[in-house]
């Protein structure tokens, strides 16, 4: 019954893509693009909530589904080597949580006036999240992973300081836009002013927003194609990318993010004039 359900979750997966063009013609309403919720739309009002709570609701599910899965151990088709006691797997999946433990309960928590989140932004995000949760937990649980890879591959450990590095770059790009926020309601609350609640946005500088308007998803990209590059070094690469749930992860993030990035570039030259006309949107000096 599992297995049934990995397989048909790991074909739905693989058309996740289908939807990229929709994005590029539509934005998600959140963040920059969020509704307008002064408005008397059920659209706007009625179907938008608190910004930090459908983000923390949104993707706590990935770590708790990776767990629930991974500790399950499941017997599929993937089976080669024992689950049991594999510290390869134990420690991908601790990178993974490391991710999401910033992802889904610091950095909300520590960002200023986040933009209400409509409730369609929600339930797809918890979708994906979950989706991409179960096969990733259920891929690395299933004992493809080699035990002792960790010791054997220094390639292995090239994907995890991808990893690290995208991790860190990240955390310090989005510490940029989150330093603009605060310092903008400190700055209203030295001049006595009252804040409004709404977000704030100005020109980002520093580290790779020189290049491109888009770090932060750049580097998650890298983050997560270091992940899946260790994790298919300790598998024997033994499952094609378009089967792999890791991989599969990086194409459904790029194909979801990137008409994000490029639409939110347009925007930044929209709303400021002196936006740096040199910068490219998410990869630098090409896109």
């Amino acid at each position: 019954m599992r297995t049934d359900f990995y397989t048909i979750l790991l074909k739905v997966y693989q058309a996740f893509p289908i939807c990229t063009p929709l994005l590029f013609i539509t934005d998600a309403p959140h963040g920059r693009f969020s509704p307008d919720v002064s408005g008397s739309s059920i659209w706007s009002r009625q179907l938008s909530m608190d910004g930090t709570l459908a983000w923390m609701l949104m993707e706590i599910p990935s770590p708790l589904v990776l767990l629930y899965t991974y500790t399950g151990s499941p017997s599929t088709t993937l089976t080669r080597f024992s689950s049991e006691s594999n510290p390869t797997a134990s420690f991908l999946v601790f990178l993974w949580l490391i991710h999401y433990a910033n992802r889904a309960i610091i950095s909300p928590l520590r960002t200023p006036n986040r933009s209400r989140v409509h409730a369609i932004v929600l339930l797809a995000g918890v979708a994906f999240n979950f989706t991409n949760a179960f096969l990733v937990g259920s891929w690395l649980g299933s004992g493809i992973v080699q035990p002792n890879a960790w010791r054997s591959s220094s390639v292995f450990w090239f994907g995890v300081s991808i990893f690290v590095a995208g991790l860190i770059g990240n955390i310090w790009h989005d510490e940029v836009l989150l330093r603009i926020r605060r310092d903008k309601i400190e700055s209203e609350k030295q001049e006595g002013g009252r804040e409004d609640g709404k977000p704030y946005y100005a020109i980002p500088f520093g580290g790779l927003y020189r290049f491109i308007s888009y770090p932060n998803y750049f580097c998650e990209w890298l983050e997560w194609s270091g992940f899946a590059f260790a994790a298919s070094v300790a598998s024997g690469w033994s499952t094609p990318i378009y089967n792999s749930p890791p991989w599969l992860f990086v194409i459904n993030e790029i194909a979801e993010m990137l008409p994000r990035a490029l639409s939110g570039h347009r925007w930044y030259h929209s709303k400021f004039e002196s936006y740096p006309k040199e910068r490219k949107a998410v990869i630098p000096f090409l896109l």
